[in-house]
């Protein structure tokens, strides 16, 4: 959505038919959302970011263990972990194992990979 509003301001700008205060209005809008674009794919790497501004307090450890957990529970369910491996992702004992060397957003496959190793 953002996109296609960023798409379509540009695409008036570059008619170049238009008065001085509709150019920096348009300007400022393309600024905006350029910003809220940047600020989703920046916030998009951290843990928890997809929980929304309720997580945006808890400390990191505790991002990183929620999702950790939340994300091995998801993937038990669906008959992609076994109990040992689930088990293994709760004894854990650093959480933020499963995040060295790769971004929160690959959190799936690393919790994945992690069971699989722990157990």
């Amino acid at each position: 959505m953002l996109q296609d509003w960023l798409d379509a301001a540009e695409a008036a700008l570059a008619v170049g038919d238009l008065d001085d205060v509709d150019r920096t209005i348009i300007g400022r809008f393309v600024n905006d959302v350029n910003g809220a674009i940047a600020r989703i794919d920046r916030e998009g790497r951290e843990p928890m970011a997809w929980g929304g501004n309720e997580f945006i307090g808890y400390p990191s450890g505790a991002r990183i263990m929620i999702e950790a957990l939340v994300v091995a529970i998801d993937e038990h369910r669906a008959g992609n972990l076994t109990d040992s491996q689930l088990h293994g992702i709760v004894n854990l004992s650093n959480p933020r194992a499963i995040f060295a060397g790769s971004p929160p957003r690959f959190t799936r496959s690393r919790v994945t990979y992690e069971a699989y190793v722990v157990s």
